[in-house]
């Protein structure tokens, strides 16, 4: 899943508490070049016209950073201060996604100036990481709305708007690029929101808060950014909001359901897509969507069909990249039913197999098994006494 931004050539330093495990770093000397911990090997420099030497300045349980070595030595002080950050959005991102991440540090490749960012790096297997334009941790972003600067911005997006794709991607491949990720971002960039505001409110930092009210004001802000508001990241932000939990109120949990559901099934997106012409990172189609929808429906616990909500806010036709398609409520409600009685039945000692491998290849209409009862019904689904079956609760 890859992206690539603008990013506004202006310096100015920032400090930023840090948190998170123990860790080993650098101490900045008085030329602001910092020592090094080891070498990670020899890459691309971010333009892609020749190789340098990439080093080791930071590790933690939970990240490990990168740099291009000519970086380093002329911006280790303002790289530096996005440690704590990095190991602070990687704990967040863990208590998100339910998949396990692999037993390492999540690496955070530096590289000189080329304006983007994307998963994967250039070491340890290349899929546990990302990657990030050098200037980014020091350049700043006037927020459009309040024109306020703030340094570092896109350090702090950049690192977590990838690494938000990547933790996706550990839950299955596949997700609909015109709605989710790639093509457009909606996803990542509402959950960039989400988790800045979290950890700004964590930290008592009131830089991170600025810098989540910028992310929303840049996608949903319709009064007053209407030029860059993005109905379906408006649309995300919403249901965080709708189905929040708790106090302070996290619509993580919502989220995170759907992804238990996805995880659990063992579902691989492309599988169930229909889309024959799937190449890595293009996957979309009216299936794939209506999976994904009823998915994301189940995790929230509705009692409401919320198909609507998805097409209004542009699923099927907002990426005029792609032909349009039209998303049907009743194949959502017919998938959604199908998983609920596979695993209603499966509960119940039913052999299911076969009826499984049809759902997760797409043919929903012929997983519908009977063999359920009102005890094996998951909590996400909802008991049909007339009809002696496990649905959707919709």
């Amino acid at each position: 899943m890859r992206a690539s931004y603008g990013i506004l050539m202006s310096a100015l330093c920032l400090v930023l508490t840090g948190c998170g495990g123990t860790a080993t770093t650098s101490t900045t000397g008085s030329s602001g070049n910092n020592t090094v911990l080891g070498d990670c090997g020899n890459a691309e420099n971010g333009s892609g016209t020749g190789i340098v030497d990439y080093v080791k300045v930071y590790q933690s349980s939970l990240t490990e950073w990168c740099v291009d070595r000519n970086v380093w030595a002329s911006d280790s002080q303002d790289i530096s201060k996005f440690f704590g950050y990095g190991d602070a959005a990687l704990t967040q991102l863990q208590s998100f996604f339910p998949a396990p991440p692999p037993s390492q540090p999540f690496i955070i490749e530096v590289k000189s100036p080329y304006g983007g960012a994307s998963t994967g790096c250039d070491f340890s297997g290349g899929s546990y990481c990302d990657s990030v334009t050098g200037d980014a941790y020091y350049n700043v972003y006037d927020d459009p709305v309040t024109n306020t600067p703030i340094p570092g911005f896109w350090g702090y997006l950049l690192t977590l708007h990838e690494a938000i794709n990547v933790y996706t991607g550990l839950i299955s491949g596949g997700w609909p690029s015109d709605w989710w990720a790639d093509d457009r971002s909606p996803f990542p960039n509402a959950m960039d929101y989400e988790i800045l505001q979290t950890l700004g409110s964590e930290q008592n930092n009131a830089t991170l808060l600025a810098a989540a009210t910028a992310q929303r004001d840049r996608f949903d802000n319709s009064a007053q950014n209407p030029s860059g508001y993005d109905p379906e990241v408006a649309m995300f932000v919403n249901f965080y909001d709708q189905f929040c939990q708790g106090s302070p109120c996290t619509g993580f949990p919502a989220y995170r359901r759907a992804f238990q559901l996805v995880v659990a099934d063992h579902v691989s997106w492309p599988s169930v897509s229909g889309d024959t012409s799937y190449t890595g990172d293009n996957d979309y189609s009216a299936q794939l969507s209506e999976y994904v929808i009823a998915y994301l429906q189940l995790g929230f616990g509705t009692t409401t069909d919320l198909t609507q909500t998805f097409v209004n806010s542009g699923v099927g036709s907002e990426d005029t990249a792609i032909p349009a398609y039209t998303v049907d409520p009743s194949a959502v409600l017919a998938i959604a039913d199908a998983r609920c009685s596979l695993a209603a039945a499966t509960a119940a000692g039913v052999n299911t197999s076969a009826a499984w491998s049809n759902f997760l290849h797409g043919d929903y209409q012929n997983a519908v098994v009977t063999g359920g009862t009102q005890q094996s019904c998951p909590a996400s689904c909802a008991w049909n006494s007339s009809a002696g079956q496990c649905d959707a609760p919709w």
